[in-house]
């Protein structure tokens, strides 16, 4: 029991080091490449705002979200 505990807890605290460098690279991309583009936008239709805002935010946590999982697959994969 402690085992299956212990094995569940390092692949949470993989994932969550793996997730985390994901976020950390997709923030640092999406405000040096996207950043001008975003506040010209901002000021001059919100609505378009709100719209590619909540698309960045839907990307990112689909996206990575099966990124990580699949990463996680691969490394268990190759643990066996």
């Amino acid at each position: 029991m402690k085992n299956s505990r212990e094995h569940s807890f390092t692949d949470f605290l993989v994932e969550l080091v793996i997730y985390g460098v994901f976020v950390a690279l997709y923030l640092y991309f999406v405000f040096y490449f996207l950043s001008d583009w975003l506040k010209s936008m901002f000021s001059e239709n919100r609505i378009e705002y709100a719209v590619v805002a909540f698309v960045l935010m839907f990307v990112q946590s689909v996206g990575l979200e099966r990124i990580t999982t699949g990463l996680l697959f691969l490394i268990r994969r190759h643990k066996r």
